[in-house]
């Protein structure tokens, strides 16, 4: 948590002090010399927060509403489809949004009524799932977590949400 503010404060920073020098020469034109003191750190200000709210907290990343399932050996086979957010990795990418189309995937036991997470075969050395998955005729309910016992939390899954079903190859 105390991560997150200090980011958003070196956001903030780094926004109003952008913003201060994109409008100096402009303010320095259009405004009186007196006036040019308070009016470049207001607007830096009042420009500066909404940037930094816009770049902290929206995202492009999102889960189609879409799902599909199909039997598999006498299992199902849940596709959701989704797009996330590219990785930064330099400060030049962190200005750029761009994302990616990500496929999640999970087998569940039978394709109707609720599916608890435990039900949910995972790899070994993946988290167990907890929560439920619910299927009631095309409309499918995901809440699933990860038993992430490392950390002793619950981790959210990304996917979690509603979906409208979709057989496969019928």
């Amino acid at each position: 948590m105390i991560t997150a503010i200090v980011i958003g404060l070196i956001f903030f920073c780094l926004a109003g002090g952008i913003v201060y020098l994109v409008l100096y020469f402009p303010t320095k034109w259009l405004v009186k010399p007196h006036r040019s003191k308070i009016v470049r750190p207001t607007l830096s200000v009042l420009i500066g927060l909404p940037l930094t709210y816009w770049y902290l907290f929206t995202s492009p990343a999102s889960n189609n509403k879409k799902a599909t399932i199909e039997n598999v050996d006498n299992q199902y086979l849940i596709t959701m489809t989704g797009k996330r957010s590219l990785m930064v990795h330099d400060p030049i990418s962190a200005l750029k949004p761009g994302t990616y189309l990500d496929t999640f995937r999970v087998i569940i036991p039978r394709a109707e009524g609720t599916v608890n997470g435990e039900e949910i075969p995972t790899k070994p050395g993946e988290y167990k799932m907890l929560g439920s998955l619910t299927i009631d005729k095309e409309k499918m309910r995901l809440d699933l977590y990860y038993d992430n016992y490392d950390d002793k939390i619950k981790d959210p899954v990304s996917w979690n949400g509603e979906y409208k079903l979709q057989w496969k190859g019928n």
